[in-house]
């Protein structure tokens, strides 16, 4: 597929900023944000919302991450993409010093344990 112009983005994450801003970094265009609070469990009147919301905005995508997607039931999904396809994004962390990631670890065990 090609490059998202018109995405309806949504989460129920503890930061959603950061999830809006990294779409937006990676070229997606964003027409619609929305938030959902963190842990949501989606019913299908939120999906009827995001379609709705997508219809208006003529989106061509909706867009969410790992977390959320799990939580929608096949129906739920179904009913997005008689609006447009449904996409997950995925978070990938690089870590720039392995070996002090490792040690701050190590040291976090140490005083969990005690």
């Amino acid at each position: 597929p090609g490059p998202v112009q018109r995405a309806v983005a949504f989460c129920a994450i503890a930061r959603p900023p950061e999830f809006f801003a990294g779409l937006k970094a990676a070229g997606a265009g964003v027409a619609e944000q929305i938030r959902f609070r963190d842990h949501h469990p989606y019913t299908m009147a939120d999906i009827d919302r995001l379609a709705e919301i997508g219809r208006r905005a003529g989106c061509d995508a909706f867009v969410t991450t790992d977390k959320d997607a799990v939580k929608l039931e096949a129906d739920m999904r179904l009913r997005l993409n008689t609006i447009a396809p449904l996409w997950t994004a995925s978070l990938t962390v690089e870590i720039a010093d392995e070996k002090a990631a490792l040690d701050d670890m190590r040291k976090s065990l140490i005083v969990t344990a005690r």
